[in-house]
């Protein structure tokens, strides 16, 4: 029993290693398939193996088991021959064929614009640096071709720091005196006069009024060029009694020219005693080339029937000296 079992095993392996071999072959460059008929033969010639080694098996399990017992092994037999090559299995593939004919060129592609990332492809690795370059032939610097354009104007740097002050420099001498205010102080007696020199131009004080109730205070200028004077008239400081007074006149190098009076009808007819009489203000003496401004207060006094005059102020020069 249990030697059917062992020939039905190995029919089985046999019939599933042919069946696999068939399947196989293909792929170790063997032909394609197997037909049925190759397949059967090979299958019936296995039967016979298995058979005969199922009968061969047999009479060793008899001769084992016989009364006598075992006997000694006997030699080894010869080698057998080397079995018959099988017949060529039908439908086997073929050698590989000749090479067609070359096919015909395909149509132009469409072109591609430069700008279109689809037309480029990827960059290609960096290439080595080349040798250095010959050096130039030199070039002069008054050579107009040498020079490049000229850059834009840079901007404006920060300014620095302010430097320490410097020490002071030594006093330098004294120049000379400028002009300085002329003092006039001028007091007359009745009846008498008076001249005093004012740079180029001169200025004429007359108390004059012998007779009582009858005084003047005549103010004259001598010069070349002209003479301006404003002011205010008054008696006895009343201001209802003030009157605004001013006059012009042209001068003459060789003789005085009146220009203010006052006292007794200068500024009324009325009769000078007991009263006192005042004129203050500016006179400007010039001639084009130099000028004297003479600031002023000319006064009368005949409260004492006595006539008395005086002049106080200061003349400032300028221009030609």
């Amino acid at each position: 029993m249990g030697s059917r079992r062992r020939v039905t095993f190995l029919v089985l392996l046999s019939v599933a290693a042919l069946l696999s071999a068939s399947m196989l072959a293909p792929a170790f460059g063997a032909p394609k398939a197997v037909s049925a008929v190759s397949l059967a033969k090979k299958l019936s010639r296995t039967l016979k193996i298995a058979k005969r080694a199922d009968r061969n098996a047999k009479r060793a399990i008899a001769g084992l088991q016989a009364p006598g017992g075992q006997g000694p092994a006997g030699p080894a037999g010869p080698k057998g021959d080397t079995g018959a090559a099988g017949a060529a299995g039908a439908g086997g593939a073929g050698g590989t064929g000749p090479t067609g004919p070359k096919g015909d060129n395909g149509s132009k592609g469409d072109a591609c614009a430069s700008s279109d990332p689809a037309c480029r492809g990827p960059q290609g690795p960096a290439g080595d640096k080349g040798d250095k370059g010959d050096k130039g032939d030199a070039c002069a610097s008054s050579d107009p071709a040498c020079h490049g354009p000229q850059g834009p104007a840079g901007s404006d740097g920060t300014n620095g720091t302010n430097g320490q002050n410097g020490t002071n420099g030594q006093d330098g001498a004294p120049g000379p005196p400028g002009p300085s205010a002329i003092n006039l102080n001028v007091n007359l007696a009745n009846s008498t006069a008076q001249d005093v020199t004012v740079g180029t131009f001169a200025l004429r004080f007359n108390c004059f009024g012998a007779a009582p109730n009858f005084r003047q205070f005549i103010l004259g200028v001598r010069g070349s060029g002209g003479a301006q004077l404003s002011g205010v008239k008054g008696i006895d400081d009343n201001p209802n009694n003030a009157l605004p007074f001013s006059a012009g006149v042209g001068m003459s190098p060789d003789t005085f020219t009146t220009i203010a009076i006052i006292g007794v009808n200068a500024p009324n007819g009325g009769a000078t005693f007991p009263h006192f009489y005042r004129l203050g203000g500016t006179l400007v003496l010039h001639n084009g080339l130099r000028a004297a401004t003479v600031v002023y207060d000319m006064f009368l006094d005949d409260r004492n029937n006595t006539g008395t005059c005086a002049f106080r102020g200061s003349a400032v020069l300028s221009g030609l000296l």
